[in-house]
């Protein structure tokens, strides 16, 4: 499908939509019903120009009516909803859709129309000074000056050549095109080639000797450690058995227990010795007579309230 097509498509769909009748929604699936020659990129596109023609109805309403008041008095009221579409594209999806694509959308349209349109809306004065008020008007500043018109100006001089494109074929100016040159084709240097190199023969691989192999003694244990282990091994055994011999063999004089004669004499000296430490101490007091049980105690007011209380409570807890 081409781009008249497409923009045919979305000028309908606007022209029969009636925002007091029809839903967003509703309408739009209905129009897709009714035109099942629409594939799935041309829906795609179509639905979102659509709602965002909606959504943002008030903008392009401030720029289309200016239009109508001082330049398009001669333009029909008819094409309101494609002038509406072509300012939607210039405003939110020029970066998208590229320059290229928007040329051959504005292209498909009566010419003079086309340059009516875009000169009056995309001229600078126009844009800084009542139309940008305007949309103040519905929008905060902040969101006007970098959503709406940061991304135009960026664009303006592109579309400035497209206008200018558009007056020169209004005033049937012939655009001079360069004839371009066919491109030069690189032919290969005539070069002696050279002679295939012959292939040496392969030289035999030298084959070594085969090694000996590493010797067991290398990984075992030396004799020696053997040797101490055994003889550590005998004296440990011959040590021991001297050591038996001789706690076997000890003279009586070399006993080192104590009759019981020796130790009464050595507890009965120990005893004398404590004996002579033990000096006379302060006694301590007695203890006074235990007192009677039955002292009479005095109780002041507080303590008899408390006592009647204490008995008030337990003969209410009995009769529970």
């Amino acid at each position: 499908m081409n781009h008249k097509e497409i923009l045919h498509h979305c000028v309908q769909i606007l022209d029969s939509y009636d925002p007091a009748i029809h839903g967003v929604e509703d309408h739009l699936s209905k129009y897709i019903r009714e035109n099942k020659n629409l594939g799935e990129d041309e829906k795609s596109f179509v639905t979102e120009v659509f709602s965002g023609c909606v959504r943002h109805t008030r903008i392009m309403k401030v720029v289309i009516h200016g239009f109508y008041l001082e330049d398009g008095q001669n333009c029909l009221r008819t094409d309101s909803n494609l002038f509406t579409v072509l300012c939607y594209l210039s405003i939110f999806r020029l970066g998208e859709l590229g320059m290229s694509h928007f040329r051959k959308f504005v292209k498909t349209q009566d010419v003079n129309n086309m340059h009516k349109f875009l000169a009056y809306f995309l001229h600078e004065d126009n844009l800084m000074s009542w139309i940008k008020d305007e949309w103040c008007r519905i929008y905060e500043g902040t969101y006007v000056q970098t959503e709406l018109l940061s991304p135009l100006l960026n664009w303006l001089p592109q579309l400035n050549d497209l206008i200018q494109h558009l007056a020169e074929k209004i005033a049937n100016v012939a655009v001079t095109k360069r004839q371009s040159k066919a491109p030069t084709k690189p032919k290969p240097f005539n070069i002696t080639k050279p002679r295939p190199k012959s292939v040496p023969m392969p030289e035999p691989i030298p084959t070594l000797k085969p090694h000996r192999p590493v010797p067991k003694t290398t990984y075992a244990k030396p004799k020696e450690m053997k040797d101490l282990a055994k003889r550590k091994d005998s004296s440990r055994k011959e040590s021991e058995e001297r050591l038996l011999q001789s706690s076997t063999s000890q003279f009586a004089c070399a006993n080192a227990e104590k009759s019981a004669k020796a130790k009464y004499r050595l507890a009965k000296i120990v005893a004398e010795q404590d004996s002579k430490v033990n000096f006379e101490k302060n006694r301590a007091r007695p203890l006074p007579p235990t007192l009677n049980d039955n002292v009479p105690i005095r109780l002041n007011a507080a303590a008899i309230l408390r006592e009647g209380a204490l008995y008030q409570k337990k003969e209410e807890q009995e009769l529970k």
